[in-house]
């Protein structure tokens, strides 16, 4: 037997093991779903072949993508959901989106053979869960989003690797994206000129918490023992400070179940996210900030970061950090940072993804906790606890002064 192969008797312990989850799995309970789903991967991964798992990386995934891609710009997904009641031909929707039929019958017939959508009889085609999400804007918008911000930058990192002598990046103005994009501009700053990916990133950021556990679920963390207990009641007293908050979806979520905790819930954002947060609900205010400039809001009960400070290198995130802590109340105020933390072992195949993307388009990174440990008391804190939903989620960093 060749050294690459793998025995006979993972591969049982492996099956065995599926059948057992599979008998337990119930779709509502995230983690048992997911682990279910790694060890399904694990099994496909360990029945292909070399070839295959090649040609499934460098053929398959990638023109998969282009395939749906082309799919949202025809409007497909969308024609689909509204023609439930009728024969979905390739000859039909191809007449009623007016392209040629021959073409959209490779396109339609390439998704169902990934099962992206089901074929339901010859030239007969459905919706699946995955392909209906793509009638909402967000989970359509990742695929423009990432293929015309996230994906130029991605193609030139082997280049970009190699005539930096494969150093790890560290500069925010010189990483694969700029040289993707024949650009001097960061990641943020050619964003902010191109208004329509503002509103994708966004939506593709909405979309990037749903199907996880998140620490606003019931059980997930003591909310109202850890920032509701000894909480402020004085009129201006802010009970959680949402910084680079986006649309301000955490915030609404928190309000939804926390709402009648004292304090001020207050959204922070740049001028263009603010705008396309547009209004938000009672309670809940908002007001444009530069988390680079110092922190306008003092003592509040807790200052909140999801997904923000994975977006820059340590050098920037202490700058941001220093912002925060100049602003709390020793004894009084906490940091919540909701990230993924990278573990030693069995790291997630997302997150680890996340954390390539990162470095390729702003120098950042997906860290661990020791990383996370260290960059936190460089700033002058100190990690509480560290609250874990389960594998390949994010996490909440509970954080306060030295």
């Amino acid at each position: 037997m060749g050294s690459i192969e793998a025995s006979e008797l993972p591969m049982e312990a492996r099956v065995k093991d599926l059948v057992e989850k599979s008998q337990k799995i119930s779709m509502s309970d995230s983690t048992s779903r997911r682990e279910l789903l790694d060890v399904a991967q694990r099994i496909v991964h360990e029945l292909e072949t070399p070839m295959e798992a090649i040609y499934r990386m460098v053929i398959v995934q990638p023109v998969l993508y282009f395939t749906v891609r082309i799919g949202i710009e025809l409007g497909l997904f969308d024609l689909m959901a509204k023609e439930e009641s009728h024969p979905r031909s390739s000859a039909h929707l191809a007449g009623l989106l007016g392209v040629d039929p021959i073409l959209l019958g490779r396109l339609l017939k390439n998704m169902a053979a990934n099962d992206f959508i089901s074929e339901t009889g010859p030239d007969a085609y459905d919706l699946t869960p995955a392909s209906r999400s793509l009638t909402m804007a967000s989970y359509r918008d990742g695929f423009p989003f990432s293929q015309d911000i996230l994906l130029p930058g991605l193609i030139k990192m082997p280049q970009f690797l190699a005539e930096s002598r494969y150093a790890n990046p560290q500069n925010i103005t010189d990483t694969p994206f700029q040289l993707g994009h024949s650009t001097t501009r960061t990641f943020f700053d050619y964003l902010a000129r191109h208004p329509e990916q503002i509103g994708q990133f966004n939506n593709y950021m909405g979309m990037y918490a749903q199907d996880r556990p998140r620490w606003l679920d019931p059980g997930n963390f003591p909310v109202r023992e850890i920032l509701g207990e000894g909480a402020s009641t004085e009129p201006d007293a802010a009970l959680l400070v949402d910084v680079g908050g986006g649309k301000g979806h955490d915030l609404v979520t928190f309000k939804k179940t926390y709402g009648d905790l004292p304090g001020r819930l207050v959204l922070q954002d740049l001028a263009g996210a603010i705008q396309q947060a547009g209004s938000l609900p009672d309670g809940i205010e908002s007001a444009v900030y530069d988390f680079f400039t110092p922190q306008p809001v003092n003592g509040a009960r807790a200052y909140y970061f999801h997904s923000v400070l994975h977006g820059w290198p340590d050098v920037k995130c202490l700058e941001i950090l220093k912002n925060i802590t100049a602003a709390m109340k020793p004894g009084y105020s906490k940091l919540l940072i909701n990230e993924i933390v990278i573990p030693n072992v069995g790291a997630d195949r997302m997150n680890t993804s996340l954390d390539l993307v990162m470095m390729s388009v702003v120098a950042a990174e997906e860290r661990t906790h020791g990383n996370w440990a260290r960059l936190l008391n460089q700033a002058g804190l100190r990690i509480v606890k560290l609250w874990s939903f389960g594998v390949g989620t994010e996490s909440v960093i509970e954080a306060e002064l030295i």
